[in-house]
This record gives structure tokens, C-alpha cells and sequence, in this order.
């Protein structure tokens, strides 16, 4: 309740998206070549008050140096998808969004080896004639 009174004065909230510590809501979302648990918890409470979401991630750059990058607000998903639907569609532009990040600096995010990650399917590539 106190989160959607902030939302409706437009104040700034910010959420860690972290390891999923419940099952409640959570998702599996294609990360690379895995599939990686996450909770919906943040989307979730942003589609439902229409709150912008801006995605922030921070690099280390050398002993007690970061660079934090805030990115463009993402587009709330929109129509008559319910809830659930928009905040999974939500969730996917965020991680997306993380993804080029992780790529990129792919040494920062050593605690993911704790993550809940499941390989993907291999499928190859059928020759084209």
C-alpha cells in the first residue's frame, strides 16, 4: 500500500533485482544460451500502477570505481493481455536490456554461478537448399 501511495505522488522507487528468494511469480526468461529464474515481483507492481521502469546497471571499472549506466525508460506493455502477461513482456525488455551488458563485461557477474540457470535446448540449424 505504501508503494502505490508513493507511485501516485510520483515519487522515485527502486527495486534490486536479484535471485528469486520465494516461487511466488516468478518466470523463467531466456538469458544467452540458458533459461534463468526470475521473480516478477518489480514488473509486477510497475505495470499494475503504471510507474516508468528504468533499467540501471553498474560496472566495476578498477578498486573502488563504477560506472553506472541508467537507461531510457521502457515501454510499459500495453492492451488487453492481463497482468501477468504485460509484466512477463515487461521483464523480457529488462533482461534483453541486461543481456548486452552481460555479454559485454561477462567477468562482473561472477555470483551467477549460483543462479537457477537451466541449459537451453540445442536445436541445429536445418541446411537451407
Amino acid at each position: 500500500r505504501q508503494l502505490a501511495e508513493a507511485l501516485k505522488r510520483n515519487a522515485v522507487f527502486a527495486m534490486f533485482v536479484d535471485f528469486p528468494v520465494v516461487t511466488k511469480h516468478n518466470h523463467r526468461f531466456r538469458l544467452g544460451q540458458a533459461d534463468l529464474n526470475f521473480n516478477l515481483g518489480p514488473a509486477l507492481l510497475a505495470v499494475r500502477h503504471g510507474a516508468p521502469v528504468l533499467t540501471v546497471t553498474c560496472i566495476r571499472c578498477g578498486l573502488g570505481t563504477h560506472r553506472l549506466r541508467i537507461h531510457p525508460p521502457l515501454n510499459l506493455p500495453q492492451g488487453q493481455d492481463g497482468l501477468r502477461s504485460r509484466s512477463i513482456e515487461l521483464m523480457r525488455t529488462a533482461i534483453q536490456e541486461f543481456e548486452q551488458v552481460f555479454m559485454e563485461h561477462p567477468e562482473q557477474w561472477w555470483p551467477w554461478d549460483w543462479a537457477d540457470i537451466s541449459p537451453r535446448e540445442f536445436t541445429p540449424k536445418q541446411p537451407t537448399n
